[in-house]
């Protein structure tokens, strides 16, 4: 298989796996969830599609159903996407929520 077929499947399998985290949001997670973010809904989704990548990799290789370069250079992407959601995504928009949510709750004095 060449690269270009390689990288489609693996592109309309993580487009999948979104959607299907998307829907595991929004009727498991999302159904009792007070606040409606839509950026913790992305986080999530694009998350959970990087996972069950990873997963999918896995079996792939144990089944060696893409070219071995080719799954290497997959493994690479998503495992640095997903290091640089939840170091560095996750705990900023941690750290955003916190302030927006403290800076509503104490009134700003002008003087």
């Amino acid at each position: 298989m060449s690269f270009l077929i390689d990288s489609s499947i693996m592109i309309t399998s993580q487009i999948l796996f979104f959607g299907f985290g998307w829907l595991f949001f929004m009727r498991q997670l999302f159904k009792d969830y007070e606040v409606r973010q839509y950026v913790v809904q992305v986080i999530f989704s694009v998350t959970f599609a990087f996972s069950c990548t990873m997963f999918e990799l896995i079996i792939f290789e144990i089944l060696g159903v893409l070219n071995s370069s080719s799954r290497y250079f997959h493994w690479k992407m998503n495992l640095c996407v997903i290091l640089l959601i939840l170091v560095f995504m996750v705990p900023f928009y941690i750290g955003y929520f916190i302030c927006i949510s403290s800076a509503c709750s104490f009134p700003v004095s002008c003087g």
